[in-house]
């Protein structure tokens, strides 16, 4: 019986740490992120390029956030 409480604590807390690290490493923008008055936050990366192509004249830019970069 003590064995498939530390079992299912055990999974339980496998799947949550999974799903947090999903969460933070997810393909969105975090919410309420904006350039100018422009809002791309929930947002893909590439959503977010697109929007800015569209009200910016730009050739190419990047993403960079604590040290990792994105297109």
């Amino acid at each position: 019986m003590k064995k498939k409480i530390i079992l299912s604590i055990f999974l339980l807390i496998l799947i949550l740490t999974g799903l947090g690290v999903y969460c933070i490493n997810g393909d969105k923008i975090s919410k309420n992120v904006y350039v100018q008055n422009i809002n791309i936050g929930d947002l893909t990366k590439d959503e977010a390029k697109d929007k800015l192509s569209s009200e910016y004249k730009m050739q190419s830019f990047k993403f960079n956030y604590k040290e990792k970069l994105g297109i």
